[in-house]
């Protein structure tokens, strides 16, 4: 009868042991919001998650590159726009200065403008 209760004890006692396991691993789960916490869950598919989540983060990365890079097209362009500006302004005076109506004098403030 000893023996009895201490088999009984014993099976109870494994398979709450098993239980806790359980029961800790979907608490896990719960904690995490991840299906795959660790590679005795699924080893293949833990590697599967990692190397996704390894490309995630590198195209990430180089979301932030090509968003550095286009600002620098960006004020790029500004500046070419402004280079742009400038050189008509120029083009504009050397027209008037060609104009036989303005004399050396007048032609000598147009380049002081220019330059």
């Amino acid at each position: 009868m000893v023996t009895a209760i201490g088999f009984t004890s014993s099976v109870l006692h494994k398979s709450l042991s098993v239980s806790n396991r359980t029961l800790g691993r979907a608490a896990e789960r719960l904690a995490t919001g991840l299906g795959i916490n660790r590679a005795a869950d699924d080893a293949a598919g833990l590697s599967l998650s990692e190397s996704l989540k390894t490309s995630i983060k590198g195209y990430q990365v180089v979301e932030k590159s090509l968003g550095v890079g286009m600002s620098l097209a960006n004020t790029a362009d500004a500046g070419l726009e402004n280079t742009a500006s400038e050189l008509q302004k120029i083009r504009e005076i050397v027209i008037q200065a060609k104009n036989d109506t303005y004399g050396t004098e007048d032609r000598g403030a147009l380049q002081n403008v220019i330059i």
